[in-house]
């Protein structure tokens, strides 16, 4: 296994390709509106449409933090994540937000 830890500024991005575990993400919503994080189970970053592993609510101009349970944890194909204006499925959101992620592959 190998311990990753890596940070962002940005919309979206790929943390991973192939398997791994997420211990803990968080960051800082710079924009004023509400918005979601949202991790995918994907080797690239996701795009219109696509359907979330976990969708995190993020208030406006505010701190975040998600440290999921051990089963929530495994990612099959890779760690993608992506800001999104709906919670459901993925909606680009223009505004960038700070990110830090946790974790290892296999």
């Amino acid at each position: 296994m190998s311990r990753i830890d890596v940070q962002d500024f940005d919309n979206d991005g790929s943390i991973f390709v192939g398997p791994g575990n997420l211990a803990l993400v968080s960051g800082f919503n710079n924009s004023a509106s509400t918005r979601y994080l949202q991790l995918f189970d994907l080797a690239a970053p996701p795009t219109l449409g696509a359907i979330p592993k976990r969708s995190i609510i993020v208030p406006g101009v505010s701190n975040f933090s998600y440290a999921p349970s051990a089963q929530a944890a495994p990612y099959a194909v890779g760690l993608a994540w992506g800001v999104s204006s709906t919670p459901d499925t993925f909606t680009s959101a223009a505004e960038l937000f700070w990110v830090a992620f946790e974790g290892n592959t296999q």
